[in-house]
């Protein structure tokens, strides 16, 4: 169990990864929202991470948005986008986040990185996890769950 000053630390670090790299990689302005998933289909991929502190960065999104990112980074327009490139996309997001995330939580120590893994349509539903972020763009939606643990 974290403390609360580590939890809000861990959701303050977090959130800014987030935002940071789906505006400055995908050029996506996000908005917090309260709202949950209704069953709509979702793509998502997961890393984990080791060192002082070991856990795993889910991120979900929908197909609107796995769609912009791609347009906006690659110029794509949605029938030429093949599953490979959204499946790349989708874990090189998530790598980005993960990275972004131990460098503003844990910026003086060193921690590990896994290879991302593509969980497809793994989700209807967001699962819920130590933060959980769910969070709306012009078009789509992501969630973002961490799961973290300090082992030192």
């Amino acid at each position: 169990m974290l403390s609360e000053e580590i939890l809000q630390r861990v959701k303050n670090s977090f959130r800014r990864s987030i935002f940071e790299v789906m505006e400055k990689m995908y050029f996506v302005f996000l908005e917090p929202t309260s709202d949950t998933s209704n069953g709509e289909s979702l793509r998502g991929a997961e890393v984990n991470f080791s060192g002082p502190w070991e856990g795993k960065i889910t991120v979900l999104f929908s197909p609107e948005l796995i769609h912009l990112m791609i347009n906006n980074l690659f110029g794509l327009e949605e029938g030429d986008m093949d599953e490979k490139i959204k499946e790349d996309t989708i874990k090189e997001c998530v790598n980005m986040i993960a990275g972004s995330f131990l460098r503003h939580f844990e910026p003086e120590r060193a921690m590990h990185l896994s290879i991302p893994s593509y969980l497809g349509l793994k989700y209807a539903k967001p699962p819920q996890g130590e933060v959980s972020l769910a969070m709306d763009a012009d078009r789509g939606r992501m969630y973002a769950i961490l799961d973290i643990r300090n082992v030192s």
